[in-house]
Protein backbone atom coordinates (compact mmCIF):
# COMPACT_ATOMS: atom_id res chain seq x y z
CA UNK A 1 0.00 0.00 0.00
CA UNK A 2 1.77 3.24 -1.22
CA UNK A 3 1.51 6.17 1.45
CA UNK A 4 1.04 9.58 1.06
CA UNK A 5 3.98 11.54 1.60
CA UNK A 6 2.88 15.30 1.34
CA UNK A 7 0.48 16.59 3.87
CA UNK A 8 -2.89 17.20 3.23
CA UNK A 9 -5.21 20.17 4.21
CA UNK A 10 -8.74 20.23 5.35
CA UNK A 11 -10.44 20.48 2.46
CA UNK A 12 -8.45 17.81 1.06
CA UNK A 13 -9.56 15.05 4.26
CA UNK A 14 -13.12 16.58 3.80
CA UNK A 15 -12.71 15.39 0.32
CA UNK A 16 -11.68 11.88 1.03
CA UNK A 17 -14.31 11.78 3.68
CA UNK A 18 -17.40 12.57 1.41
CA UNK A 19 -15.87 10.19 -1.26
CA UNK A 20 -15.67 7.43 1.34
CA UNK A 21 -19.08 8.10 2.64
CA UNK A 22 -20.05 8.02 -1.09
CA UNK A 23 -18.45 4.33 -1.26
CA UNK A 24 -15.04 4.95 -2.50
CA UNK A 25 -12.65 4.73 0.54
CA UNK A 26 -9.36 3.80 -0.85
CA UNK A 27 -8.28 7.43 -0.80
CA UNK A 28 -9.13 7.51 2.93
CA UNK A 29 -7.68 4.41 3.83
CA UNK A 30 -4.18 5.01 2.08
CA UNK A 31 -4.58 8.99 4.29
CA UNK A 32 -5.18 7.07 7.56
CA UNK A 33 -2.37 4.12 6.81
CA UNK A 34 0.13 7.07 6.52
CA UNK A 35 -0.70 8.63 9.10
CA UNK A 36 -0.54 5.59 11.95
CA UNK A 37 2.31 3.98 9.75
CA UNK A 38 4.25 7.54 10.77
CA UNK A 39 2.87 6.97 14.59
CA UNK A 40 4.07 3.07 14.77
CA UNK A 41 7.03 4.03 14.03
CA UNK A 42 7.48 6.69 16.69
CA UNK A 43 6.16 4.40 19.08
CA UNK A 44 8.35 1.44 18.15
CA UNK A 45 10.90 3.60 18.44
CA UNK A 46 10.06 4.56 22.08
CA UNK A 47 9.85 1.24 22.91
CA UNK A 48 12.75 0.01 21.89
CA UNK A 49 14.61 3.24 23.61
CA UNK A 50 13.12 2.16 27.17
CA UNK A 51 13.27 -1.82 26.39
CA UNK A 52 16.33 -1.98 24.05
CA UNK A 53 15.84 -3.83 20.96
CA UNK A 54 13.89 -6.77 22.97
CA UNK A 55 10.83 -6.14 22.03
CA UNK A 56 9.86 -7.97 19.15
CA UNK A 57 8.10 -5.14 17.58
CA UNK A 58 8.05 -4.11 13.88
CA UNK A 59 6.66 -1.01 12.42
CA UNK A 60 4.35 -2.56 9.76
CA UNK A 61 2.81 -5.24 12.06
CA UNK A 62 1.93 -2.23 14.54
CA UNK A 63 0.35 -0.12 11.70
CA UNK A 64 -1.57 -3.24 10.50
CA UNK A 65 -2.97 -3.64 14.07
CA UNK A 66 -3.64 0.17 14.23
CA UNK A 67 -5.19 -0.63 10.73
CA UNK A 68 -7.83 -3.33 11.48
CA UNK A 69 -8.97 -1.49 14.38
CA UNK A 70 -9.79 1.82 12.18
CA UNK A 71 -11.17 -0.35 9.50
CA UNK A 72 -13.44 -2.39 11.93
CA UNK A 73 -14.21 0.97 13.26
CA UNK A 74 -14.82 2.88 9.78
CA UNK A 75 -18.38 2.78 9.48
CA UNK A 76 -19.09 3.78 12.58
CA UNK A 77 -16.84 6.81 12.20
CA UNK A 78 -18.20 7.98 9.11
CA UNK A 79 -20.95 8.80 10.59
CA UNK A 80 -19.57 11.34 13.29
CA UNK A 81 -18.46 14.84 12.50
CA UNK A 82 -14.91 14.16 12.25
CA UNK A 83 -13.80 10.75 11.16
CA UNK A 84 -10.50 11.08 10.64
CA UNK A 85 -9.78 12.37 14.25
CA UNK A 86 -11.83 9.43 15.45
CA UNK A 87 -10.36 6.50 13.77
CA UNK A 88 -6.82 8.10 14.08
CA UNK A 89 -7.11 7.71 17.80
CA UNK A 90 -8.69 3.72 17.40
CA UNK A 91 -5.95 2.88 15.66
CA UNK A 92 -3.38 4.43 18.08
CA UNK A 93 -5.28 2.91 21.34
CA UNK A 94 -4.90 -0.66 19.41
CA UNK A 95 -1.73 -0.15 18.36
CA UNK A 96 -0.21 1.07 22.01
CA UNK A 97 -2.22 -2.31 23.68
CA UNK A 98 -0.35 -3.97 21.18
CA UNK A 99 3.00 -2.77 21.91
CA UNK A 100 1.94 -3.21 25.71
CA UNK A 101 0.59 -7.18 25.21
CA UNK A 102 4.00 -7.89 22.96
CA UNK A 103 6.91 -6.16 24.76
CA UNK A 104 8.62 -9.01 25.89
CA UNK A 105 8.70 -12.85 25.44
CA UNK A 106 6.63 -13.90 27.97
CA UNK A 107 3.47 -12.52 28.11
CA UNK A 108 1.50 -11.40 30.81
CA UNK A 109 -1.76 -9.77 29.76
CA UNK A 110 -1.62 -6.08 30.28
CA UNK A 111 -4.39 -6.31 32.40
CA UNK A 112 -2.93 -8.50 34.93
CA UNK A 113 0.06 -5.90 34.75
CA UNK A 114 -2.45 -2.73 35.68
CA UNK A 115 -3.28 -4.97 38.49
CA UNK A 116 0.39 -5.57 40.38
CA UNK A 117 1.64 -8.21 38.52
CA UNK A 118 4.90 -7.84 36.78
CA UNK A 119 6.65 -9.17 33.46
CA UNK A 120 9.77 -11.38 34.23
CA UNK A 121 12.87 -10.33 32.86
CA UNK A 122 14.00 -12.71 30.59
CA UNK A 123 17.68 -13.70 29.95
CA UNK A 124 19.29 -15.82 27.11
CA UNK A 125 20.95 -18.97 28.10
CA UNK A 126 23.39 -18.71 25.10
CA UNK A 127 24.56 -15.24 26.11
CA UNK A 128 27.28 -14.47 28.14
CA UNK A 129 26.90 -13.42 31.39
CA UNK A 130 28.17 -10.19 33.14
CA UNK A 131 31.56 -10.31 34.17
CA UNK A 132 32.65 -13.09 31.69
CA UNK A 133 33.27 -13.68 28.09
CA UNK A 134 32.69 -17.34 27.05
CA UNK A 135 30.77 -18.46 30.33
CA UNK A 136 26.55 -18.59 30.00
CA UNK A 137 23.79 -19.67 31.88
CA UNK A 138 23.32 -22.81 29.42
CA UNK A 139 27.41 -23.70 30.63
CA UNK A 140 26.04 -23.32 34.40
CA UNK A 141 22.90 -25.86 33.87
CA UNK A 142 23.77 -29.55 34.99
CA UNK A 143 24.33 -31.72 32.10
Amino acid sequence: METRTQFTTAPEEAQLIEAARMGDMSGLVEHLYGKLRAHAWRLVESYRAVYGTRPGLDVDDLAQEGMEAMLISLAGALATDHPIARLIVVGKYRMLHYCQENRVPIRVPNRSQSKGATVPTVFSLDAPLDGYDMLTLADLLPA
